[in-house]
């Protein structure tokens, strides 16, 4: 799960060389009702740990994910903050980045990736899907 706090790199390093590094301040916030349009508050921080240029961001555009976030694959289209507002799947390991700047999720998805999570469809096959293919779950705002 994306929280406060939590600091991610960019895939590749800026114009001068440098990492570029940002820090999530806000809460995930989601517009009710529209799977994967969670946006986050996020500033650049510099060189010696100054936080500049606070903006908003797609929730989705944070990777790696950390271990523990639950997703959804862009493939279940029917998958909403209704029908699934605990995720389809769980991260359990990443791996990445790789040349095109994606990671490589192993998560626990549903049994039948067809349908719903629920007693009947536990959370129990292992599988890998790619970060361009995985939208994390945001709570609602």
């Amino acid at each position: 799960m994306i929280e406060p706090k939590q600091v991610y790199r960019a895939i590749r390093p800026n114009r001068a060389g440098a990492t570029i590094r940002i820090k999530v301040v806000g809460t995930p916030i989601t517009i009710p009702g529209v799977w994967g349009y969670g946006k986050v508050d996020v500033v650049t921080l510099t060189l010696d740990g100054r936080e500049v240029r606070r903006r908003a961001i797609e929730a989705s555009r944070l990777h790696p994910l950390p271990v523990g976030t639950r997703v959804t694959h862009i493939n279940q289209q029917w998958a909403n903050a209704h029908t699934t507002p605990e995720g389809t799947a769980v991260i359990v390991e990443a791996r990445g980045p790789y040349n095109d700047g994606s990671y490589e999720y192993r998560v626990l998805a549903c049994h039948d990736f067809s349908r719903q999570p629920g007693p009947d469809n536990p959370l129990d096959r292992e599988t890998w899907w790619s970060s361009l293919a995985v939208t994390p779950v945001t709570p609602s705002a």
